[in-house]
């Protein structure tokens, strides 16, 4: 009866020494790139350009009155895009008194709490028949 180990050294002993395996003709050599001219400059950009430079234009002429739809209509959407643009971090200089500072911040959160509101009621009043 075999055992585990005579059967393993068996196979080992009938599949020879183990050899390196040769890499095809066709595979690239050691630093040598399947491009060698490269990815033309700018392409990859390109879309990314067209985009922005479309948004652009297309926002310098429907912009302010797109803001003001959204504005009126979502206000909800309106303020999330809003506070996706505000910077996540504030820097605060403890060094400095910034009273005045925190005084505009309260009236900041007054004002936004107050087109949350009305954004609220509007919604409600406009999903009521009439």
């Amino acid at each position: 009866m075999a055992t585990a180990k005579t059967t393993a050294a068996a196979v080992s002993a009938s599949t020879g020494p183990k050899t390196k395996r040769k890499a095809p003709a066709h595979a690239f050599k050691k630093g040598q790139s399947g491009n060698p001219a490269g990815r033309p400059k700018g392409s990859r950009n390109k879309l990314g350009h067209d985009f922005i430079t479309a948004l652009a234009k297309d926002f310098e002429a429907h912009g302010e009155a797109a803001i003001q739809v959204a504005r009126e209509t979502e206000p909800v959407q309106y303020l999330k895009v809003i506070a996706g643009i505000i910077p996540k971090e504030i820097k605060v200089d403890a060094k400095h008194d910034h009273t005045h500072k925190h005084q505009g911040l309260q009236d900041a959160d007054s004002r936004i709490a107050d087109i949350f509101r009305r954004g609220e009621e509007a919604s409600h009043s406009a999903s009521k028949p009439h």
